[in-house]
């Protein structure tokens, strides 16, 4: 499974999208959920989504929302991958910057 997750967001104005791209040369599911600071909130999907990868390219996004945010912040990522009866979990930050945040 080849994971594409966003290095580094710069926000421009209104709502940001963080895509996680999957790519599988078999079958894969996949739980990826967000965690972000306070003053932002997760519009869409929710916290967390789920896919079935099964050889071929799938995309799930994440809209996040500035409610009152700091204009430097992470949005953290926990993806847990299911392949062949093995579970893989892996954690990272994605680094953001909102030029436009008040705080």
């Amino acid at each position: 499974l080849q994971v594409i997750a966003p290095e580094f967001i710069d926000w421009g104005n209104g709502a940001q999208i963080y895509p996680f791209t999957f790519i599988s040369d078999s079958d894969f599911d996949v739980d990826v959920c967000l965690s972000v600071p306070q003053g932002y909130k997760i519009a869409a999907p929710g916290t967390c989504s789920q896919a079935l990868v099964s050889n071929e390219v799938k995309v799930l996004e994440f809209t996040l929302q500035d409610v009152g945010s700091p204009k430097k912040f992470d949005v953290g990522a926990k993806l847990k991958i299911k392949h062949k009866g093995k579970t893989h979990n892996v954690d990272f930050k994605i680094p953001s910057n909102n030029k436009h945040a008040r705080g």
